[in-house]
């Protein structure tokens, strides 16, 4: 089991530190929101989050307290970061005129910084363990199962619809499996949050219990294979949908 969840996370790591600085250079030419939002999600989890948590795990086998608060603050930061840009481009992408969307967006926010900032008041206090810090992580979990949800509904909804166009030569393949990707990749994410929120709560640790590393591993996998193939397609892939396109 350890060497999976270090494959898968290792996986993600580089895959989303590469797809964010891509996406993150193309917002910078072309001065876009929503692929600025989506870099900064993919760069903060693959960057901040995930290698600040392991080396809070490996701070904490080894007695380092200071080292300990500073991966921990660095890692809610991070996540933090992760959770706006990707509300902000779901609302961006998908919904960018409705009051609603842009209500959901801040709500999804709002909710996260309320959970980040007593997470990292506990560090600050010296609270490190994981059944008193359950509360706030599974708070944090909810804000992204919800920011998640979302973006899988509008992703299946998207996909839906340019499936109709692309049958009548009216959509492009590669920018239909985007969505498809996206809506599949969302929905990873948003059961590995609705399993984690119980697991936490019952004082599980995320970063040394068997479950909650198994539920991580699985979601960034999925996320990471989804990522690459949507935002940073090889040839021959794009080539393969194109030739399906062709042939329907």
């Amino acid at each position: 089991m350890e060497s999976f969840v270090m494959v898968c996370v290792s996986l993600y790591i580089v895959t989303g530190i590469y797809v964010g600085v891509r996406l993150l250079r193309i917002a910078f030419r072309s001065k876009r929101l929503p692929e600025a939002a989506l870099g900064t999600t993919l760069f903060c989890f693959a960057a901040l989050s995930q290698p600040a948590a392991i080396l809070g795990a490996v701070a904490r086998e080894q007695g380092a307290v200071d080292y300990l608060g500073i991966a921990g603050v660095v890692a809610w930061i991070g996540t933090f970061a992760a959770l706006c840009g990707l509300a902000v481009f779901t609302w961006q992408a998908f919904r960018p005129t409705e009051r609603w969307a842009a209500a959901l967006c801040f709500a999804c926010i709002a909710i996260e910084a309320i959970a980040i900032g007593g997470l990292i008041a506990n560090i600050h206090a010296g609270v490190v363990d994981p059944a008193a810090n359950g509360p706030g992580i599974a708070l944090s979990c909810g804000a992204y199962a919800i920011a998640f949800g979302w973006g899988a509904i509008e992703g299946a909804v998207a996909w839906a619809a340019a499936s109709k166009r692309e049958r009548l030569g009216l959509a492009d393949s590669i920018v239909t499996n985007r969505f498809l990707l996206w809506g599949v990749s969302s929905f990873g994410g948003l059961v590995a949050d609705l399993l984690l929120i119980p697991l936490v709560l019952s004082g599980a640790d995320l970063t040394h219990d068997a479950a909650p590393r198994l539920a991580v591993a699985f979601s960034a996998l999925l996320n990471a294979v989804c990522w690459f193939l949507a935002f940073a397609p090889p040839l021959s892939y794009t080539r393969w949908l194109s030739f399906r396109a062709a042939k329907a």
